[in-house]
């Protein structure tokens, strides 16, 4: 009776060390301490394997020794092969885990390249709109000095202008005033020329043998 009892104790032994921890799923693994919960497999592994070896002291004082110690040997396989699926499922989401870290690592320094990209592809905006605000502020300066060396052309231009039309205006005020007194100097000089011809008539009529006076040569009245 106590040789059957025995596997079933060990059984149950087993079974409540199994059930301390239950087997981790995937879905539970994400967010755990894998270093903690290897500790925890390997302390686990010890457990099992000290009720293990607990099992077979006691097999050698029964009758069936080695059936003892095969069904002892066939419980702490399953643990083992239990825990070795969690070191499986941890080795999996820790390899996932570096490959997410591996991943985001590469984002973050192509989003940083990014960044970098950018913002020299900014500068090199803000350099092209300061080197075009300055070329349009230079043609800006250029156009105003043309702009105010046309106007200064267009004044000296009107004031040369201004001083020829006076000094015409003075040039034909000169000349109406030279015509004006040549006109009077003429008239003078047709009204000498009448008042001599009317003395030599008069002296003539009054004396016929005197001769008429010679020709004035001069232009002087």
């Amino acid at each position: 009776m106590k040789q059957l009892l025995f596997p079933v104790t060990l059984c149950l032994i087993l079974g409540q060390a199994g059930a301390q921890d239950a087997p981790a799923t995937p879905a539970l693994v994400q967010g755990l301490d894998i270093a903690a919960e290897r500790a925890q497999i390997a302390q686990e592994k010890k457990a099992a394997e000290d009720v293990y070896q607990s099992a077979v002291k006691r097999c050698f004082q029964k009758v069936a020794v080695n059936a003892c110690k095969q069904e002892a040997q066939q419980i702490k396989q399953q643990q083992f092969n239990e825990l070795r699926r969690r070191e499986i499922v941890l080795n999996d989401a820790e390899r996932k885990e570096r490959s997410a870290q591996a991943l985001k690592n590469t984002q973050d320094k192509q989003s940083e390249e990014q960044q970098l990209q950018d913002a020299e592809r900014r500068r090199d905006a803000q350099e092209q709109h300061l080197d075009k605000l300055q070329s349009n502020i230079e043609k800006n300066e250029e156009r105003l000095k043309k702009d105010a060396d046309i106007q200064a052309n267009r004044d000296a231009r009107a004031k040369r202008m201004d001083e020829l039309l006076e000094r015409q205006r003075a040039h034909d005020a000169k000349l109406k005033d030279a015509a004006k007194t040549k006109e009077n100097h003429q008239r003078k000089l047709e009204e000498h020329q009448q008042h001599r011809a009317q003395v030599e008539r008069d002296r003539a009529n009054r004396d016929p043998s005197v001769s008429p006076l010679p020709p004035r040569t001069d232009t002087q009245p």
